[in-house]
């Protein structure tokens, strides 16, 4: 079916004489892979977006494709006419392509989701990718000598906000048509891969073999291996302090909160010299580690941050303002909720800052408010 529809190309381009499509079992360093080798037997200068969208549309409705499947093909063309279009400064509808033109790029296109539909990956599912390693070193092509990766490959990177990894060898390891697959495929990139239970590992070869490493793209198929929490990536921040006071960790505990760490934490330790001190330890965001650690510099006087990235697992949280009424005092508190995957509370906790305050006008301990926030947050969620 897949060699099916990427033939089909063939007929539906100008200049186009032929497409055949291949595919054999072969070695990369050892590791069994599925190459796929499509061949065209075409002439032309360059082809415009326009000629390319039609052929596809035609070639996608010949081959009875899902409304999905035609939207995925449609959208991975589209991010790589954008992205050509950016780079050289024109228009979707005007921008001349050449290599990316080729029969063998829609031919890629129109196989991949005839495959993606064939294994239901479709819908229903989630597909997670690691950092994309792009080489580096130069490549020649239709615009002279260009450094790898591609300007058209970065553009639909750097637009789809997929992160990259230069080499490990010279050499151009993602192309335009492949970056926009999977800008059009993932729902996130992580380092790691998710918690799951793989039951099926597949191998694609590339056209080349390294020296250096096996030129294949690995793809796996599991389920979840837990539903009862979920999995992120977090920057853990660490350093030591051996010379300032408590007055100021306590400060750069609450400037590092401000500025938007999920959690700090300080701990006793001894350093150099039999000193006593602390690990101040930050949780952040990825994307907010080096501001954070440049706070907890500027904040500390230390000299150097440790980093590291690492998964935790979470339940979902959120918080709920509920309105409450004591003693003929009306008030509102927040209330963090906590549920698992199956969206049951797992538990409830009364913002403590609400609860102060309202005991504080009720003049009421603040244990007392608590105890009565927590049951009133009860009865309202459980009727809700």
């Amino acid at each position: 079916k897949i060699k099916e529809a990427a033939e089909a190309i063939g007929g539906r381009l100008t200049g186009c004489r032929s497409v055949r499509v291949g595919a054999s079992d072969v070695r990369r360093h050892g590791i069994r892979a599925m190459r796929i080798d499509v061949k065209v037997d075409e002439r032309f200068d360059h082809r415009t977006g326009g000629e390319l969208m039609r052929a596809l549309s035609g070639c996608a409705e010949d081959c009875r494709l899902s409304s999905r499947a035609q939207g995925f093909s449609r959208g991975v063309l589209r991010t790589i006419l954008r992205a050509e279009a950016n780079v050289h400064g024109t228009t979707v509808d005007r921008v001349r392509l050449h290599e990316v033109g080729s029969a063998d790029t829609l031919a890629d296109i129109i196989g991949v989701a005839v495959a993606l539909e064939d294994l239901r990956l479709l819908e229903g599912v989630e597909i997670h990718s690691t950092p994309v390693t792009v080489g580096g070193g130069l490549f020649r092509s239709s615009h002279g000598t260009l450094s790898s990766p591609a300007p058209a490959t970065l553009e639909i990177l750097k637009e789809g906000g997929i992160p990259m990894i230069g080499g490990p060898i010279e050499a151009e390891l993602v192309t335009p048509t492949g970056a926009a697959l999977l800008a059009n495929l993932i729902d996130s990139v992580s380092r790691f891969y998710p918690s799951m239970v793989a039951e099926r590992v597949g191998y694609g070869a590339g056209g080349k073999d390294f020296e250096e490493i096996p030129n294949v793209l690995r793809v796996l198929i599991g389920s979840k291996a837990s539903a009862r929490t979920s999995v992120e990536e977090v920057c853990v921040l660490e350093t030591n302090l051996d010379d300032v006071t408590g007055e100021v960790v306590g400060h750069a505990i609450s400037r590092l909160m401000e500025v938007g760490a999920k959690d700090v934490s300080v701990i006793p330790t001894t350093t150099k010299k039999s000193r006593p001190g602390y690990v101040v330890k930050v949780v952040a965001d990825k994307r907010d580690a080096e501001g954070l650690a440049w706070e907890m510099m500027r904040e500390t006087g230390s000299i150097g941050v440790r980093a590291y990235v690492c998964q935790r697992f979470v339940l979902r949280r959120e918080v709920i303002p509920i309105d409450v009424e004591l003693r003929g005092v009306r008030g509102r508190i927040g209330v963090k909720v906590v549920r698992n995957s199956d969206g049951r509370i797992v538990r409830l906790k009364p913002e403590f800052d609400d609860v102060r305050a309202l005991a504080k006008r009720v003049g009421r301990p603040v244990r007392e408010v608590m105890e009565y926030a927590h049951r009133r947050a009860r009865e309202i969620l459980s009727k809700a």
